[in-house]
């Protein structure tokens, strides 16, 4: 790694004579960090990610667009399928091969991390005001054999359909890679929390991990993986039930991302509880996909499974299936309360002031009323940072939804994030809350 390229030896460092560039798709001539895992090269530049998957001779680069926390990586490290980029505006996640990233600031009062580590779950981020260490993220214990080349699937051919051969080969489930996959076995009794994945006719050894934030999951296997989020009002991710139960909310979007997939074919998802069609996804010529499709509004409310069937590069139906936990949707009808909380700089804590007005909020509303209470979080207009102003909004909803739980509310509980406000000062650092109730029949007796 040079200020000049990256100078590749084959003759264990006696002479270097090849100096990939630019030209050779390097982000920048300023390479800052390399790993290497066989024929994978990652190399951290001053202008992006570059990932090379044949031993350094071309790279594409990742960027901000990827979602890196900025363009200015300063070290790479590798374990299982997880890439780690430091970089100057945050750690940055992938879990995918490095399609996508997800970059994370909390914990630490530097957004410019130097060098990063990991061992395991335990992840060792050096930044300019210390040592931050987290022991909640990582990839699931490896076995000692060695971990798969984190390139999402080998180059595509010209074409997605397989080339008539004398020799008999597996045919496909169905008459090509873009037919719709029907509902699987499963489906019907995946116990809530529960991953299972099959490949063909046999089992699919997965491993499952909530995500950085834990509003999510992300299931990993051999070369493959999935990352599912259930989307509350808003959009913002719906936190995980503890262990790791994904909430899906009726009338509301998940969100899907993954890789390993057969180019070009077709992703099929069911909600079951009963069984419900809920949409498709094309994959990508990389052999990925990513995006979000509806929540039906016909699913039952308790447990579930959604089922996410696609083709792996071979031509045989993968079939992931996650136990779930479906929301009614929020009442859009009836009588309505409406109440607004400050909060002080940086803070997501109640004031006493704002506890007796939720006290108040609360008895304002019928006993043994169907309650529906929406809490919206925002973070002040001239908030600087917007991913910290989304969660610092998300905290502020969170907190004071729980401390009206903790007074006695009851019903269906709904928290949102909404990002910075468009009012500065106390009027934007605030908490939206409203209730809708209906009042249940009374019989009065004389």
């Amino acid at each position: 790694a040079t200020t000049g390229g990256l100078s590749i030896s084959t003759d264990g460092g006696a002479t270097f004579p090849t100096n990939r560039t630019t030209a050779d798709g390097l982000g920048s001539n300023n390479v800052q960090g390399v790993y290497v895992i066989g024929t994978t090269v990652y190399a951290a530049t001053a202008g992006g990610l570059s990932i090379s998957t044949d031993g350094g001779a071309t790279f594409t680069n990742r960027t901000t667009a990827n979602g890196l926390g900025s363009n200015n990586v300063s070290g790479v490290y590798i374990i299982g399928t997880t890439i780690y980029a430091a970089t100057t505006g945050g750690l940055s996640i992938s879990t995918d091969g490095g399609i996508t990233f997800t970059n994370t600031t909390d914990g630490g009062s530097s957004d410019n991390v130097t060098e990063v580590f990991a061992i395991g779950y335990t992840v060792y981020a050096a930044t300019d005001e210390g040592l931050f260490i987290s022991t909640d993220y990582g990839p699931s214990p490896v076995t000692p054999d060695p971990a798969p080349e984190p390139t999402p699937v080998p180059t595509p051919t010209p074409s997605p359909t397989p080339t008539p051969s004398p020799t008999p080969t597996p045919t496909p489930v169905g008459p090509s890679l873009t037919t719709p996959i029907p509902p699987q076995p499963g489906i019907a009794t995946q116990q809530q929390g529960s991953v299972s994945s099959t490949l063909g006719v046999g089992t699919d050894n997965v491993t499952v991990r909530p995500n950085l934030t834990r509003d999510g999951l992300l299931i990993t296997g051999t070369n493959f993986g999935v990352t599912v989020e259930g989307k509350e009002i808003g959009g913002d991710a719906a936190p995980l039930i503890i262990p790791q139960i994904l909430h899906l909310q009726k009338g509301q979007q998940v969100a899907l991302t993954g890789y390993g997939y057969a180019p070009n074919s077709v992703i099929s998802v069911y909600l079951y509880g009963p069984t419900t069609f809920v949409g498709t996804f094309t994959v990508g010529a990389d052999g990925s996909f990513k995006g979000s499709l509806p929540v039906p509004n016909g699913v039952n409310v308790g447990s579930g499974s959604l089922q996410i069937n696609g083709y792996a590069p071979s031509g045989l139906v993968r079939s992931v299936n996650i136990g779930v936990r479906v929301r009614s949707a929020a009442m859009t009808t009836g009588a309505q309360l409406r109440e607004k909380v400050d909060f002080a700089v940086f803070s997501s804590q109640l004031t006493a002031k704002n506890r007796v007005k939720l006290q108040e909020l609360l008895d304002r509303i019928p006993k043994g009323a169907k309650v529906s209470t929406l809490f919206q979080g925002y973070a002040g207009a001239n908030a600087k940072d917007t991913e910290r102003a989304q969660g610092v909004a998300r905290n502020r909803a969170k907190n004071t939804a729980a401390y009206m739980v903790e007074l006695g509310l009851t019903g269906d509980v709904y928290t949102s994030g909404m990002g910075k406000s468009s009012q500065s000062g106390p009027a934007g650092r605030k908490v939206v809350v409203k209730v809708t109730y209906q009042e249940r029949n009374r019989v009065v007796g004389f």
